[in-house]
C-alpha cells in the first residue's frame, strides 16, 4: 500500500561500570567535567550514537550488501539523547573524580597527560534513548530498516571516551513501538488559518548555510517559513505522488515558527523582541516605544543612572500584559569529526555547536488566500495535522489549532515586524515631537509616528554552484513601523508598556550569577587575608560558581579543602571554605554560596589591582 511510514522504538543501554563524555565544557587546571543535562545528571550526545549506528551499519553493508546506502539511511534515522531512565536511582556521590596520567620513556608524566576526569559510575543503572527510522515510502522498506538497526545496535557495547580502555561498558537493547502509518487521504474540511505548534523530539541543530567555516556553529532559534515550506511541498509529493502547482503555493501563507512559553493549562505564542524594549541593570524590562517624557530633572537623571541596555540576542516577547520576555533555550557543545583513522579531521574536525534541546515547542500561523482551491487545502491540512515533519535532522510532534494569533488590526500607530521585510525608504518614519502641559504646569512630551528600522542583511548559500548568493538588505525582525503589513507585523500590546524578566530551563547561564545586593561583608573581610592567594586557587574557586556540578560535589570539595589547610594549619584558607560550607546550609539551589564567590573573586582582584598600584607607584618613586 502506498503511503509514508514511520518506526518508533527505544534503545535501553545496562550500563557497567565507569562512563565518561566530554563535550560541555572545560574546567580549569587540569579538570575535565562530565557532561551534565540542565538537572545534573550525566547524558550522552545523540550524535555520538548517531554515529555507532551508522557505523555499525556500514559493518552490516559490508558483509550483507542489502543496507541501503549510507546518505539514504543517514537522513531516516533519529536518535535522542542517550540519558538515564525513570527507574534508575541516581545519586550525585557516583560522580568521582578520577586521575588520568600517562608516563613518557623518562619515567616522568608526559606533557599535557596529567588531568583530573570526572567519571559516572553506572554499575546497575539502565539508560535509554528514543530512536525513529522513516519515513520509508513502503511497508517492506521500513520492515528492513528496522531489522538491520536492530542488528546494528547488538554490535555496540561501549558508548563514551576511553572505550578501549574499559570505559562505558554495557548492554544494549532495541526494542520497537507500533509502527506510524499515513495514507494519503485528506481532511473532511481545510482549515483557513490555524496555529500551527511544532516540538522537537530530537534535538535541533538549524545551522544556517553560509560560506566559510567557523568553529562555533550558531543556530537559527526559529523555524523559517522557506524550511517549512519545503517540507511541505516534498511531503505532498511522496504521499500524493504530485508536485503542488505553483498557484496553490503562492495562496498558502507561513509565518516562521518561534519557541513558546509552555503553561500547565495553555502555549503561549511569542514574537521577536522588539528593539525598542530595554532592560535596565536591576533587571526590570521597559519597552520605550511611545512613552512619554517629562521636564521633570529628577527623573531624567534616573533615566541615565538605569543604563538601560539591548536585550541580548535570541530573545522574545509574549503578546499581553505585563508582557513576558524569555531567551531561547540554547546549549552549546563540542563536535569531534573523525576521519577513517580515526583522527580528528585537520578541516572542520574540532568544533563547537549550538542546538535547541529536545523538547521544545515552536509555534506560528498558516493560513490560506480565500479564493484557494478548497481539494489542496485539504490536503495540506491532512499533512500539517498527521505528518510529523523532517527538517534539518530532527523530526517533531505536530500540533494544529484552528485559531489566529497574528491580528493586524487596532495597532493605534505601532506594529511590531515580526518577519525580514526588504528594506524601503518608504518605511523610515521620522515622526514629530509634541507636548502638552498638564496640571501644575508640568511639561509632557512624546513622539508620534516614528519608525525603528533593525537594518541588517539576509546572506544566502548556493550550495549547487558552491558560491554566496548575493546579500539582500533587509529590515530584520523586532523593528518598529507604523503601519501593518499582512502576516508580517503584530500590533503588540507592549509598547510603551512595563515587562517581566521569564526564566526558561535554569537562565542565567550556567557561571553567571546576577544579584542587586552590596557586596558579602564576610567577602570582604576575607578578600583582604586572601589577597596574596594563587592564580590558579582563585581558577578553583569559580568552579563553585558552575550551575552544572551538582551542590553535593561542591559540599565534597569544600569538605575535602577545609580538613588539607586545616592540618596545614592555613587559617585564613581554612575559614574560607568553612564559610562556604556555611552558604551552601542558607538555601538549597546554591545561590547564596554563588554570590559570596563572585563577591570574594571581585574583591581579591580589587586587592590585586590596589597591591599592583602601590607597588607601581613606590617603584616610580624609587626612579625620581
Amino acid at each position: 500500500m502506498s503511503g509514508l511510514y514511520l518506526a518508533r522504538g527505544k534503545i535501553r543501554v545496562t550500563a557497567s561500570g565507569y562512563w565518561f563524555t566530554a563535550g560541555g565544557e572545560k574546567g580549569s587546571f587540569g579538570y575535565y567535567p562530565h557532561l551534565k543535562d540542565m538537572n545534573g545528571y550525566p547524558v550522552y550526545p545523540d550524535t555520538q550514537l548517531h554515529g555507532n549506528l551508522m557505523m555499525a551499519l556500514d559493518w552490516l553493508s559490508d558483509l550483507k550488501q542489502a543496507v541501503p546506502g549510507s546518505e539514504e539511511v543517514t537522513s531516516k534515522v533519529f536518535v535522542t539523547d542517550l540519558c538515564l531512565s525513570d527507574r534508575s536511582e541516581w545519586k550525585h556521590d557516583r560522580y568521582q573524580v578520577k586521575p588520568r596520567i600517562k608516563i613518557n620513556e623518562k619515567r616522568t608524566v608526559a606533557e599535557h597527560m596529567l588531568g583530573f576526569l570526572e567519571m559516572a559510575y553506572l554499575e546497575g543503572l539502565e539508560l535509554q534513548a528514543e530512536i525513529f527510522a522513516g519515513y520509508m515510502k513502503t511497508v517492506e522498506e521500513l520492515q528492513t530498516l528496522k531489522r538491520y538497526l536492530s542488528e546494528a545496535v547488538l554490535l555496540l557495547n561501549s558508548m563514551g571516551a576511553f572505550r578501549s580502555r574499559g570505559f562505558g561498558r554495557g548492554n544494549f537493547t532495541l526494542s520497537w513501538g507500533e509502527d506510524i502509518v499515513i495514507t494519503p487521504l485528506e481532511s473532511s474540511h481545510g482549515v483557513e488559518e490555524c496555529f500551527y505548534t511544532l516540538t522537537n523530539l530530537t534535538n535541533f541543530r538549524n545551522k544556517p548555510i553560509e560560506p566559510g567555516s567557523y568553529q562555533n556553529i550558531r543556530t537559527l532559534t526559529k523555524i523559517t517559513p522557506e524550511q517549512l515550506r519545503g517540507w511541505l511541498v516534498r511531503v505532498y509529493h511522496d504521499l500524493y505522488d504530485e508536485w503542488p502547482g505553483e498557484e496553490d503555493l503562492s495562496k498558502l501563507r507561513i509565518s516562521s515558527l518561534y519557541p513558546c512559553l509552555t503553561e500547565a493549562d495553555r502555549l503561549v505564542p511569542s514574537f521577536p523582541a522588539s528593539i525598542s524594549t530595554l532592560r535596565e541593570d536591576g533587571g526590570k524590562i521597559v519597552d520605550m516605544a511611545g512613552r512619554t517624557y517629562s521636564g521633570d530633572e529628577e527623573q531624567a537623571s534616573s533615566m541615565v543612572r538605569a543604563k538601560r541596555k539591548t536585550l541580548p540576542e535570541n530573545c522574545y516577547v509574549t503578546n499581553e500584559l505585563p508582557f513576558r520576555v524569555f531567551r531561547a533555550p540554547v546549549n552549546t557543545r563540542i563536535r569531534n569529526h573523525l576521519d577513517d583513522s580515526f583522527v580528528s579531521r585537520e578541516k572542520g574536525g574540532l568544533f563547537a555547536q549550538e542546538f535547541i534541546p529536545a523538547g521544545t515547542r515552536f509555534g506560528g500561523t498558516i493560513n490560506f488566500i480565500t479564493d484557494a482551491d478548497p481539494l489542496f487545502m485539504k490536503k495540506v491540512t491532512y499533512i500539517l495535522r498527521n505528518v510529523h515533519p523532517l527538517i534539518k535532522g530532527t523530526i517533531f510532534e505536530p500540533s494544529l489549532e484552528d485559531r489566529s494569533v497574528k491580528p493586524d488590526e487596532d495597532g493605534e500607530g505601532l506594529y511590531l515586524l515580526t518577519e525580514p521585510l526588504p528594506y524601503s525608504e518608504t518605511l523610515f518614519k521620522e515622526g514629530e515631537w509634541k507636548q502638552e502641559r498638564g496640571r501644575g504646569g508640568r511639561l509632557t512630551a512624546w513622539r508620534e509616528g516614528v519608525s525603528l528600522l533593525n537594518i541588517g542583511t539576509i546572506r544566502r548559500y548556493n550550495t549547487t554552484l558552491e558560491r554566496p548568493r548575493r546579500p539582500r538588505i533587509v529590515c530584520e525582525a523586532g523593528s518598529v513601523l507604523t503601519e501593518p503589513v499582512k502576516m508580517k507585523t503584530l500590533a503588540w500590546k507592549g509598547f510603551g508598556a512595563e515587562g517581566v524578566l521569564h526564566d526558561v530551563r535554569g537562565l542565567p547561564a550556567p557561571g553567571r550569577v546576577s544579584h542587586e545586593a552590596k557586596a558579602d561583608p564576610v567577602a570582604l573581610q576575607l578578600a583582604r587575608s586572601l589577597s596574596g592567594i594563587s592564580k590558579s586557587h582563585t581558577g578553583f574557586l569559580r568552579n563553585f560558581l558552575n550551575r552544572n556540578i551538582p551542590l553535593p560535589t561542591l559540599r565534597e570539595w569544600a569538605k575535602d579543602r577545609l580538613d588539607k589547610f586545616e592540618k596545614k594549619e592555613r587559617k585564613e584558607l581554612k575559614d574560607l571554605y568553612d564559610t562556604i560550607i556555611k552558604k551552601m546550609d542558607e538555601d538549597t539551589d546554591g545561590d547564596a554560596m554563588r554570590n559570596f564567590i563572585h563577591d570574594l573573586i571581585e574583591q581579591i582582584r580589587l586587592e590585586r589591582w590596589k597591591s599592583e598600584l602601590r607597588e607601581g607607584k613606590e617603584e616610580a618613586g624609587e626612579r625620581v
